[in-house]
């Protein structure tokens, strides 16, 4: 029962893969001359694009805070 307990604790796909995909992004945007073209160019391309990124962060702060809504604290590997 506890180790039932302990997996569904430390359960946080969604954070781990918005994550991955906030990476991603930053390596593409990063790494692609004509997305950087674009951001500086397209002022609707750059808000599309930084609102994206603020919904990533979102998931990750909602998936930490449900961690620390369960266990009252934040732990101890997350910074």
């Amino acid at each position: 029962m506890g180790l039932l307990c302990k997996c569904r604790l430390t359960d946080n796909t969604n954070s781990v893969i918005a994550q991955a995909k906030m990476q991603f992004m930053q390596q593409i945007v990063q790494g692609n001359s004509k997305y950087q073209e674009a951001l500086r160019g397209d002022e609707r391309f750059q808000a599309l694009l930084e609102n994206y990124g603020k919904n990533l962060q979102q998931s990750v702060s909602q998936e930490q805070n449900k961690m620390i809504g369960r266990i009252g604290v934040q732990p101890v590997n997350q910074q």
